[in-house]
């Protein structure tokens, strides 16, 4: 018998609590089986390597080990895959391999690429670089991969003059969170995000709503990004 729900441990930065993603991921999920129920573990700014060293985060290394997860997503700083890739790969593997104790599955946010320094398109070279890194990380733990900066990539290529980033070029807007939201969903259930609401309630005063039309197209290009990366694995 197959379980009803599944719960879900972010441990991340910004990128992962900007508009809420993982309750955008559990409302998502809300209407379909497994549901999804998320937690998270976040920090400004914070790369993995902090998370683990700092005594300021021991929770997060108790959250982790004590188990009772399905799922524990795991999200570096946004340049450090780039700058240190070797520090990613590190302490991506000490969390992942923590992860496993709790008999927990590793799953590593690929994220996306900053705009280019003038700010006029997605860095696709920056992406490049991010994917490498988080794609390595993923093979050499026995981890998922959220192939979420690659749907961005893919997005910003059908709409170069478009932005899923907010103003600093950095974190995302409405719409990035919500791609982000259909892999991640892809991802966790193993099911296609096309067909999936446009509007989410993700506590009970705020909501995440985009435009319809953009939606389904942010669920098409996430099912096919995460079917490129073998449905996460």
């Amino acid at each position: 018998m197959k379980k009803e729900s599944a719960s879900v441990l972010f441990i991340g930065n910004s990128y992962t609590y900007v508009n809420d993603l993982p309750g955008v991921v559990a409302a998502m999920a809300k209407a379909g089986k497994p549901k999804l129920k998320t937690q998270s573990y976040t920090a400004g700014g914070a790369a993995l390597l902090q998370f683990w060293e700092d005594p300021e985060h021991t929770k997060a290394r108790e959250l982790v080990k004590q188990g009772g997860f399905d799922y524990v997503v795991l999200q570096d700083q946004s340049v450090t895959p780039c700058t240190s890739p070797q520090w990613t790969l590190k302490f991506g593997g000490k969390w992942a391999q923590l992860a496993h104790y709790g008999k927990s599955k590793p799953v590593f946010f690929l994220t996306w690429a900053h705009r280019t320094p003038d700010g006029s398109t997605f860095d696709s070279a920056m992406q490049d670089e991010l994917s490498a890194v988080y794609r390595r990380a993923a093979q050499e733990n026995d981890a998922l991969l959220a192939p979420v900066g690659e749907a961005w990539r893919r997005w910003y290529q059908l709409h170069p003059s478009g932005s899923l980033h907010a103003e600093d070029g950095s974190h995302p807007n409405a719409l990035g969170t919500y791609l982000a939201g259909c892999v991640f969903y892809a991802v966790l259930t193993k099911k296609s995000p096309i067909g999936l609401p446009c509007r989410l309630r993700t506590a009970p005063r705020h909501t995440l709503s985009v435009p319809a039309d953009e939606a389904r197209e942010c669920q098409q290009i996430a099912d096919e990004a995460v079917k490129a990366e073998g449905r996460g694995k």
